[in-house]
C-alpha cells in the first residue's frame, strides 16, 4: 500500500512541477513541450491513488490495471499533442483541440472519482474496527473535499475565465497532505468510557479509548 501511495506523491510532484514550468516558460513553444511531457503525471497519478484505495481493501496484482487508462492517455498526449497554448493574467494556459481526447480524458477522471469513492465507502461499510473505521472516514473525507469538490470547482472556474487563478497544483499538494494524514494517522489507548472493541485479534478493555496523536 504504501509503495502506491509513494508513487502518487511522486506523480503529484512531477505533475505540479510540470504545471508551473508550463505556466512560467519563457516561450511558447517551451510551453507547450512541458504541457505534452508533464500531462502524462497528471493522468498518472490519479491510478495511484486509486490503487492505494484498492491495496487498503485487498492488495493485489490486478490493481495494477488501474494504471491502463492513464498510460493511454498520457501516450496520447505526447503523441497528439493535442492542447493549443495561449497567454493569459497568470502565464500561459492551455485548451484541448481535440474534443475526443478531451472526452477521453473527462471520462477517465470520472471513472477513477467513481471508483475511489466506492471503495471508500467499502472500506467504511466494512472495517473490522473503530480505528480503521475513523481512518478510512478521514480519508474519504480528504478526498471528497479536495479532489470531488475543490479541484472541480477551480477546474470549472478555470474553463469559465482563463485568468482565473490556476489554483489545481496548490489544491493537489493540500489533498496529498490530507490524504497522507489519514493514512498515517496512529491511535494511541486512553482510559475514558468509551465502546470496546476487538482490534486484529486482540483485546481492548471497554473504558478504553483511542485517541489521535
Amino acid at each position: 500500500m504504501y509503495r502506491s501511495f509513494f508513487f502518487y506523491g511522486f506523480f503529484v510532484a512531477l505533475w505540479c512541477l510540470m504545471a508551473f514550468f508550463h505556466r512560467n516558460a519563457p516561450t511558447m513553444e517551451l510551453s507547450k513541450e512541458f504541457l505534452d511531457f508533464g500531462a502524462t503525471f497528471g493522468f498518472i497519478f490519479p491510478a495511484f491513488l486509486l490503487i492505494t484505495f484498492l491495496n487498503l481493501k485487498k492488495s493485489s496484482k490486478f490493481n495494477s490495471f488501474a494504471l491502463v487508462p492513464a498510460i493511454v492517455l498520457g501516450l496520447v498526449a505526447i503523441l497528439l499533442r493535442p492542447f493549443e497554448i495561449f497567454w493569459t493574467d497568470f502565464g500561459w494556459s492551455y485548451n484541448y483541440t481535440n474534443s475526443y481526447f478531451f472526452a477521453a480524458t473527462t471520462l477517465v477522471n470520472v471513472g477513477y472519482i467513481i471508483s475511489n469513492l466506492i471503495v471508500g465507502v467499502n472500506l467504511i461499510r466494512t472495517a473490522q474496527t473503530a480505528v480503521l473505521r475513523r481512518k478510512y472516514n478521514l480519508l474519504l473525507l480528504s478526498y471528497v473535499l479536495f479532489y470531488v469538490v475543490f479541484l472541480s470547482i477551480s477546474n470549472m472556474l478555470l474553463i469559465s475565465n482563463v485568468d482565473y487563478p490556476p489554483l489545481g497544483g496548490i489544491i493537489s499538494i493540500l489533498a496529498f497532505l490530507a490524504i497522507a494524514r489519514a493514512i498515517t494517522l496512529q491511535y494511541k489507548p486512553s482510559s475514558e468510557n468509551v465502546q470496546g472493541y476487538k482490534k486484529e485479534g486482540d483485546h481492548v478493555d471497554s473504558k478504553t479509548k483511542l485517541t489521535a496523536v
